[in-house]
């Protein structure tokens, strides 16, 4: 009984211990993620580090309402990437060593279609059913994509 306490002692001071050493090793990488046209912060912005030295750990966050992101990562080196449906993605690699520094990032919208027309040839006689021929109209279709 009493080896079983020592040892489950032994372990909560050692998990203490690597808990102690990540925090003093790690830092808060945050920031907010804006459209590079109008300055607009982007919600729902998946930003993604991975450690590019030393293992290839990687944290991802997700900016909130107002484009805000935090995650808690070990002080180093890092590939950063910012996705979102609509923008190009945003690569960057960037070094991670210290606490209050908030970081932009600029995210470019995907090129877009402004507009096209899609336009049907008109017949204007259709044989019927019982061969009779039948007056028909097809209008032009006008497709947007914005």
């Amino acid at each position: 009984m009493k080896k079983v306490l020592l040892i489950g002692t032994l372990l909560m001071v050692l998990s203490f211990g690597a808990m102690a050493q990540m925090t003093r090793d790690s830092v808060v990488f945050s920031g907010t993620v804006i459209d590079d046209r109008n300055g607009d912060s982007i919600p729902f912005v998946s930003v993604t580090a991975t450690q590019s030295r030393g293992g290839h750990n990687s944290w991802m966050a997700q900016t909130d309402f107002d484009g805000y992101f935090s995650m808690t990562i070990p002080k180093g080196v890092y590939d950063i990437k910012a996705t979102y449906i609509g923008y190009t993605d945003n690569n960057m690699h960037l070094r991670v060593k210290r606490n209050g520094r908030r970081y932009i990032i600029k995210m470019e919208r995907e090129s877009t279609c402004r507009g096209m027309m899609v336009t049907t040839e008109k017949y204007p006689y259709e044989k019927g059913p019982d061969g009779a021929k039948q007056k028909m109209k097809i209008n032009g279709v006008k497709v947007s994509v914005y």
